[in-house]
This record gives C-alpha cells, structure tokens and sequence, in this order.
C-alpha cells in the first residue's frame, strides 16, 4: 500500500475520531467508573479498580491523564491505541499478508464500534492494540513476542488472556514442537498474572455478574440481540451469510488456506470469543477482538466483489441502522424499525450525558430528590458533587439533588420516602425495576417520563438504551 494511501486514512480516521474525544469520557458508564477511580488512584496514591475484576494496567495509566486533562486527555490513549491498530494492519500489507488491504484496513477502522471506542476512556481498543500485534508477531513466528503481548493485554482486559489459545494452536501446526508451545504458553501466564498483579493482589477475581438476572430466555434474546448489533442486525446477518457461502465454496474447491495455520488460528479466535460472550451477553463491545479475524477470514476467502459488499454494510452502519427491538425499557418486544446508525445515535448519546450532566448540576430544589440515573457522568469527576456517605449517594455540594444507581433494596426506598425524599426514575432506564420479581418499588418509585419537564429546561439529544 502507497504512503500516500496510508496518510489519507489516517487523515480521514482521525477527521472523524478527535472531534469526539471532546464530548465526555465516553457513552458507557463504564468509561465514567474508569475515570473515577483514575482520579481517585492519584488521589490515594494506590491501586482502585473501577468495576468488574479491575483493568489494572489501563486505569493505572488513565491516572494522571484523568487528573490534569479530564477527558480531553485520557481519551486521547484509546486515539493512539486505534492508530496502533491501523499501523499494525498497516505493516501485515506491507508483508503482502493482505489480498484486499484496502477493505481490511477500511473494515476495521471505520467500523462504528471501533471508531466510538477508540474516542472513550474505555479499556477496548488499548487492549485490543495488544492482541493485533500478538497476531503479527505470532504469524512471523516470534512466539515469545506474542506470548507477552498476550500477557500485557491482560492488564487492560482480563479476558484477553484467551487469546493465548489461538496463538498456541498456531505455534504448534506451525512448529510441532511441544516445547516451543509449553514455553510460549508458561511466558503468556507469567507476563498475564504480572500485568494483573495489582487487581490480583489486591482483590482477587471477583464474580462478574450483576444482581439483575435476565432469565435464560431472555439472555438468549438479548445475546442473540447484541451479537447481531456487532456490525448491525441487517448487515451482521448479509455478512455471516456471506462468509458461510465462501467457506462452502472454499470446502468444494479444496481451498488450501483452510488447512492452514493461519485460518485456524482465526476460527479458533472467532469460536472461543463467542463461546465467552455467552457466559455475559451484554455488550457487542466483548467481541471487538474477533473482528479482524472476520475480516481477515473474508480476505482470503473471497473475491474483490463480495469484499466491496461486506465493507459497504459495514461503513453503512455508522449512518443507518435496522433494529428489531420496540418497547419501553424493561417491557421490550420485536418491533423492526429503521434508525439512525451506530455512529450517529453514539455521537448524540454524549452529547445528552453531558447536557443532562450540567442541567443536574445547576438544578435547583427545594426538597430533597434522588434522581436514579447517570450517577457515573452526571457526579463523577465533578467538583460540584461529594459523596455523601450518610446516604452512599452522590449529591450537590451546595444542593439537594441526589444522582444514583437503581435502589432495588426496599428498607432503603422506605426510609428515603419517609425522611421526604423524592425517588425518581427515569422511564427510559427503569429496566432493572421491571426484572424484580417483586414489585415494591411502585411504591416509593416516581417514574419522570420526559427529563425536560422534570428540570424544567430542554436538553440535548435524549437517547435510551435497549434493555
């Protein structure tokens, strides 16, 4: 590929990435929790994990980015994290392991999850970077490299350390030496439980699971949900229907590649991220480190026609969506519809969290009030909010507005109520009153409709989530 070429991609990558590094740490809560104990790391002056099992490694680096430059600065690490990215697919063109490089390289950097994740203070695409430059150095043979890139890539998710099992069923294809394998794996577990060390140490693994439990039919339906969302639910349907009819047509003509190190490697990547999505079918997000083998699978098992399909559904997903779900939160059914893309409604999404972040702010009431959303990007990182431990909620310094999780515990809603509070929730995020089986909440729980009438003043691109 041309320097000229590169540099335009890069351009263009970055045209459209660094102008959302200014609207918040990100669209997921999660991007908020980072931030928060990245400031309180520096704070304490020791190691605090943000959620889950702890990303040691990430929110130790976010520390002091968070601390002197907020959000301009610590998204900054996932923008040069996605350039790590398209340098490394970059230097597999370069070694002409690429058929199609321009629709590899396009696929991956303008897919919508990519672009709005390499604009976050979230842990994918850092951890992601790792696992390319695994996959480029394991196919050069330098399996010690990727071992401990493998094994660094644990400090910013844990779960990357499964990558480790494709690399291994490589390196042993390629080599047949059991030694050269066992040693590749004993240096992965070695570099992993290092970059781990301070959540380890210090927490152990803590179960991953919420309290809210969807029910194995609804799992179901949401995980089946979630992974078409991967590339969109249209366009992941036309693509994994492509990719069956090429390796039909690979196994008719006796494909060599199918024998190959190389395509094993990918289908065990792509079978051991799916298999882990369903033990937490949350987000298409976990299943960001099997899109380049996808893609990778599709460039050397197809023609330039089905490449340029399969990368016009896949950019077409920044701008338009064909979802399938309706319904209000909690209460969801089948109702296919067509929506602004991915890319769009993630844009929007940020900029109402930080619309509804200064609204709640510089709210003014008279009565104490529990508004139960958005506790992470409404109080986190504000110095106009404190935790206030009498209630375990953040509130105003100078006010009477709480921001909160969900309060699903009932002693607690009946002591808010009777001390005067007013417990609030909004509509569109009631979802996690709807899945308890009991329906005390009703009770105590105010449910807002619009959030304008409940401030009293217009806000920004109002957007929900689908749960």
């Amino acid at each position: 590929m041309k320097i000229r070429t590169k540099f335009i991609i890069l351009f263009l990558w970055l045209f459209i990435v660094l102008p959302i590094i200014f609207l918040g740490y990100g669209n997921e809560g999660d991007s908020w929790l980072n931030a928060i104990a990245a400031e309180r790391i520096w704070q304490v002056g020791e190691y605090i994990r943000s959620r889950s099992v702890g990303f040691p490694l990430y929110e130790l680096m976010i520390s002091p980015l968070v601390h002197y430059g907020g959000w301009y600065l610590s998204n900054l690490l996932s923008v040069i994290s996605g350039i790590s990215c398209i340098i490394a697919l970059f230097y597999l063109s370069d070694q002409g392991e690429l058929y199609h490089p321009l629709f590899v390289i396009c696929s991956i950097a303008f897919l919508p999850l990519f672009i709005t994740n390499s604009s976050s203070t979230i842990d994918y695409i850092p951890a992601l970077s790792f696992l390319i430059w695994a996959y480029v150095a394991v196919i050069n043979d330098r399996y010690s490299l990727a071992a401990v890139l493998v094994g660094i890539a644990c400090g910013f998710r844990l779960t990357s350390a499964l990558y480790i099992i494709p690399c291994i069923i490589y390196c042993f294809k390629r080599t047949g030496s059991l030694l050269i394998t066992f040693r590749m794996g004993a240096m992965a577990t070695f570099t992993g439980i290092l970059a781990f060390s301070p959540a380890l140490f210090k927490f152990g693994i803590k179960y991953p699971y919420g309290p809210i439990s969807y029910g194995y039919i609804l799992a179901i339906v949401f995980g089946t949900y979630y992974l078409l969302s991967l590339f969109g639910v249209i366009q992941t349907l036309i693509i994994f229907t492509i990719i069956i009819y090429l390796f039909i047509y690979a196994i008719k003509t006796n494909s060599v590649y199918l024998h190959s190190a190389d395509c094993l490697f990918h289908l065990t990547v792509i079978v051991v991220w799916i298999a882990l999505f369903w033990l937490l079918p949350h987000k298409p997000e976990y299943l960001l480190p099997m899109v380049p083998s996808i893609i990778l699978l599709i460039d050397k098992l197809s023609s330039n026609k089905y490449c340029i399909v399969v990368l016009l559904l896949l950019l077409s997903y920044n701008f338009i969506s064909f979802d399938v779900v309706g319904g209000e939160s909690g209460s969801r059914n089948i109702s296919p519809s067509i929506k602004i893309g991915y890319t769009i409604n993630r844009i929007q999404n940020r900029i109402f969290q930080l619309s509804i972040r200064k609204i709640a702010t510089e709210f003014v009431t008279d009565r104490p009030t529990v508004l139960m959303l958005g506790a992470s990007w409404i109080a986190g990182v504000n110095n106009k909010w404190i935790y206030d431990e009498k209630y375990k909620m953040y509130r105003q310094k100078d006010g009477n507005l709480f921001v909160s999780g969900r309060i699903r515990d009932e002693r607690k809603l009946r002591e808010l109520t009777s001390q005067g509070f007013r417990l609030v929730v909004w509509n569109k995020e009631k979802w996690e009153y709807f899945r308890t089986k009991n329906q005390f909440w009703r009770n105590y729980v105010e449910i807002v409709y619009e959030l304008k009438e409940f401030f009293n003043l217009p806000i920004n691109s109002e957007v929900e989530t689908v749960k």
